[in-house]
């Protein structure tokens, strides 16, 4: 906060007074100064606890228990960022937890590829998530425009797109078609949904969605693309 703390380059400084914060493992376990982890707030402010839409089961499932253990009664709040704290408690984001893909030895933000896609005439919507054999292949969700160009020419139109601007590495295994993408109620694409239909991994019942249907369709729309 500016004439609290000194500001460093970079970071967003030190959690604010009253508040505590901690880069934690994907278990909620801290993590020491300078590895990066998952930004958690382990101290909130009140009006953190006051449910969207008056949905507190949304609220939880979305933000409370992705770190927290209900039977010890400890609670964390995941952000959705990842981050890395140093020495002093200075705080810098490096990016959110679920936009990174890994393919071969590369990590590579999902925000560039689906940039990539959305560029493409026809494509008003994409995400990508990583799948397959040690998590190296790259599937991709899109939504076309009505009336738009057949699914075999955009899904070349969106393959050329990528090895274009990022190259041969993340050329996708797969691009399936979907009326829409699932997400939250406050508009998120739900990454982990689609990373289930690509592993045939349960949806887990808490899974908070605007769109419940969406996960049935995309469920067969996957089948069809075997």
């Amino acid at each position: 906060m500016p004439g609290v703390d000194e500001m460093k380059p970079g970071a967003v400084g030190p959690a604010l007074p009253g508040i505590e914060a901690a880069v934690v493992d994907e278990h909620g376990r801290e993590l020491p100064p300078g590895e990066p982890g998952c930004l958690a707030i382990t101290r909130p402010w009140p009006s953190m606890l006051v449910p969207h839409d008056d949905d507190r089961y949304w609220l939880l499932a979305e933000y409370w228990e992705e770190f927290s253990d209900r039977r010890a009664d400890t609670w964390q709040y995941f952000t959705g960022d990842r981050a890395v704290v140093d020495e002093d408690g200075y705080v810098t984001v490096i990016g959110r937890a679920d936009d990174v893909v890994t393919l071969g030895n590369r990590r590579l933000g999902t925000a560039e590829i689906e940039a990539a896609i959305t560029a493409v005439d026809g494509v008003t919507e994409a995400a990508a998530v990583a799948g397959g054999t040690d998590e190296t292949e790259l599937y991709v969700f899109a939504t076309a425009e009505q009336d738009s160009r057949s699914e075999a020419e955009l899904r070349e139109a969106i393959e050329d797109a990528i090895l274009d601007r990022i190259g041969q590495f993340a050329r996708p295994a797969a691009v399936v078609f979907t009326p829409e993408l699932p997400e939250t109620h406050t508009g998120k694409t739900m990454y982990r949904v689609l990373k289930g239909i690509v592993d045939d991994e349960p949806l887990e019942e808490s899974t908070p969605l605007r769109n419940p249907a969406i996960v049935g369709e995309l469920a067969t729309v996957w089948n069809r693309s075997d």
